[in-house]
């Protein structure tokens, strides 16, 4: 619940009003405090001067008072009275004017008032009266406790006397410390103290000056409380007047349906009374909603001709329906398919099946219970129609179930597509391929009557021709025997032709692919090699290692028979061969390459040469049939790979050919394990053998 609340925007707005005043009104009480106090310390500043001047002024006239009323006083020499005059208690006593003791002369012979500070008592003002004819001269002494005693219901302070470098005080009521605001007023003494002062220091406590901080704090605090309520009051009011509207805006766009508002009108869902701002974002969130509303009706409309348009072209109609009801939904081509018109049938189970041929129905209706248990859901097969015209049509139906999270069918997804035309096609290709496998077994039995009967007259030419020869040899003159070279050179490219045409058109007919040892097969290709290779004192490097590759082995012998073939006669006369054979891993595929010493190819020739019966050079120059390297594409394509032709630094030509990787572990001749190829090119001339056979 109160999670609840601390997300709703009016309490948010409630919480920072009432913590912003709780600000203001803490800053505007410790200000508040802080001038008040201020304010009191300078109003008590000066009514403690005032104090000091009235008191300073009121003990002078205590003395003054006190003067006056002893003078005219007469006492015989030794006597003793106390008086209390204006409050002060005074002391008088009648002194001997021949023997005035420590008294000044000038009080006794010339007539004049003298007055002395003495320290008894804590110290003690005197005067010294001059006498009366007659009379005994009279002493005065008032105690500076006595005389500050009437200053105490003034405030409190204390009274000092400085006179003739002696110092005495006396507290009024509680003396001043430290942290006192004190102020000094000072007053001369009567006649007779020279030089004296009388100095009054009057002062107030310094909790006196401050205002009472508990109480006002507690004042604040209830000023602060009756702030935040007040603030607070007004903050859930006014958030709940913005937040009411906001939070039915809110409402209204979650709760909100395209298809109820086409109906009902957006404008009117979200209208609010008003002309504030609040008012302001409701007329434009309606506005904004209307528009969507029409983009999404403008969207429906051009995704379903869309849809319609891609169904009509790709000859595919779409149906869903919940498994249980009868009735679907089905589009425009779905019906088209069935030959039905949406305006005059109602999409069900049974309109469909009636579609369905007789013989069908039971498989289909099978197929699709099926598709409904648990563990299925998806639905292919192919059956045949009849539309109301009666025309025969086959069809494809497909369908996915989708179920909820218990696996509970809830809804079918369904493409009905006219598979006619694409079923009469099959068809004709079947018998297209028939023809053809006829075809090719009739060219393979063509080659094989061919390869004897066109090389048997070729052989009985030329054992005549041998015959004739041995009979009237002492007859033939060099004219007639260059004949007969002719001849018998014309029968043995004729059969040399012959048998690579067999060659060439037995790549991939009867082969028996499995794993093979390329280096095996490279051992093989150099032996039948051998003669050429002792002739032209070849020097043939070969990896160590070559890789298990899958493929005919009799195939692959020929390739690189072909390929070290073609290096060791299209060599330089001047030269030994060179050639190196390499591999190298390229990740899903070998690379193989032959690398030779020899004339090499011209880059605009490099592709013509894998052409069969394609020569670059002339019979005189080179001998050959041209059909060697159509040999080594037909059977590198046959495997997936490709052949081309590279020039070299030696100016030479390098032959590489791509084959795909074998899917078993690499064997070698021996028996024990064969690491694989394809860490580098076999560069190394210590990991190479050297074949100078």
């Amino acid at each position: 619940m109160f999670a609840r609340l601390s997300q709703r925007l009016s309490t948010r707005v409630a919480a920072a009003t009432s913590a912003l005043a709780l600000f203001f009104v803490v800053c505007t009480g410790i200000g508040a405090w802080a001038v008040a106090s201020g304010m009191m310390r300078a109003q008590a500043a000066r009514q403690v001067a005032e104090l000091a001047r009235a008191q300073a002024a009121h003990a002078a006239s205590l003395l003054d008072f006190a003067v006056v009323q002893v003078s005219p006083r007469i006492l015989p020499v030794g006597g003793v009275e106390r008086l209390r005059l204006g409050g002060v208690e005074v002391e008088i006593r009648g002194l001997d004017v021949s023997n005035p003791g420590d008294w000044s002369k000038s009080a006794a012979i010339l007539g004049n008032p003298v007055g002395r500070l003495v320290a008894e008592q804590g110290g003690r003002v005197e005067f010294l009266l001059p006498a009366r004819e007659g009379a005994a001269a009279v002493e005065m002494a008032v105690t500076l406790s006595a005389l500050a005693a009437p200053l105490a219901d003034g405030g409190n302070g204390e009274v000092l006397i400085r006179v003739g470098g002696q110092n005495a005080h006396a507290a009024i009521g509680t003396p001043p410390s430290a942290d006192w605001q004190v102020a000094e007023a000072e007053v001369v003494l009567p006649q007779g103290f020279g030089r004296g002062q009388l100095l009054v220091r009057a002062g107030i406590g310094g909790d006196s000056l401050d205002l009472p901080l508990g109480r006002y704090a507690l004042v604040l605090s209830l000023m602060g409380a009756v702030a935040i309520a007040l603030v607070l009051a007004l903050a859930v009011v006014t958030s709940r007047r913005l937040t009411h509207t906001l939070s039915g805006l809110a409402d209204a766009a979650s709760a909100f349906q395209f298809d109820a508002g086409a109906t009902a009108g957006a404008g009117g869902r979200f209208h609010v009374d008003g002309d504030d701002e609040i008012a302001r974002l409701g007329k434009a969130f309606a506005g904004m909603v209307e528009r969507l509303e029409s983009a999404y009706r403008d969207l429906d409309r051009r995704s379903q001709a869309l849809l319609t348009n891609a169904e009509r072209v790709a000859q595919v109609g779409s149906a869903i329906w919940q498994p249980g009801q009868s009735h679907q939904q089905w589009s425009d081509q779905f019906h088209a398919i069935l030959g039905l018109s949406p305006a005059d049938v109602v999409p069900s189970r049974q309109v469909f099946f009636d579609r369905v041929h007789p013989d069908d129905r039971p498989r289909l209706a099978q197929v699709m219970a099926d598709a409904l248990q648990p563990g299925s859901g998806r639905v292919v097969m192919d059956f045949r129609i009849i539309r109301g015209d009666g025309v025969e049509r086959v069809a494809q139906f497909r369908a996915e179930v989708a179920r909820d999270v218990d696996g509970t069918p809830v809804r079918v997804d369904a493409t009905l597509q006219d598979i006619t035309e694409r079923k009469r096609m099959e068809e004709q290709l079947d018998g297209v391929v028939r023809d053809l496998k006829r075809s090719n077994e009739e060219l393979e039995q063509f080659a094989y009557v061919a390869s004897h009967d066109l090389r048997q007259p070729l052989r009985t030419v030329r054992s005549y021709l041998s015959l004739i020869e041995d009979s009237i040899e002492d007859k033939l003159d060099d004219e007639t025997r260059e004949f007969m070279d002719f001849i018998r050179d014309g029968v043995k490219r004729m059969d040399s032709l012959i048998t690579d045409l067999l060659a060439y058109s037995r790549v991939g007919r009867r082969v028996a692919d499995g794993p093979i040892d390329s280096g095996r097969m490279v051992d093989l290709s150099l032996l039948d090699l051998q003669a050429e290779i002792d002739e032209t004192h070849a020097q043939i490097r070969v990896p160590a290692t070559l890789p298990v590759i899958e493929g005919d082995a009799g195939e692959m012998t020929r390739l690189f028979q072909n390929l070290i073939g073609n290096a060791l006669k299209y060599r330089k006369p001047e030269q030994v061969p060179q050639i190196v054979l390499n591999c190298a891993d390229q990740g899903l595929q070998w690379e193989f390459s032959v690398a030779d010493n020899g004339i090499g190819i011209a880059p605009e020739h490099r592709e013509r040469a894998f052409g069969i019966f394609q020569r670059l050079h002339g019979r005189h120059e080179y001998e050959g049939t041209g059909i060697g390297l159509a040999i080594c594409r037909k059977i590198v394509e046959r495997q997936g790979g490709l052949i081309w032709c590279e020039g070299n630094s030696q100016g030479g030509a390098t032959f590489r050919f791509t084959w795909p990787k074998m899917r078993r572990s690499a064997v070698s001749l021996a028996g024990g394990n064969l690491t694989l190829a394809g860490h580098g090119d076999f560069i190394d001339p210590e990991g190479h053998r050297e074949d100078g056979r």
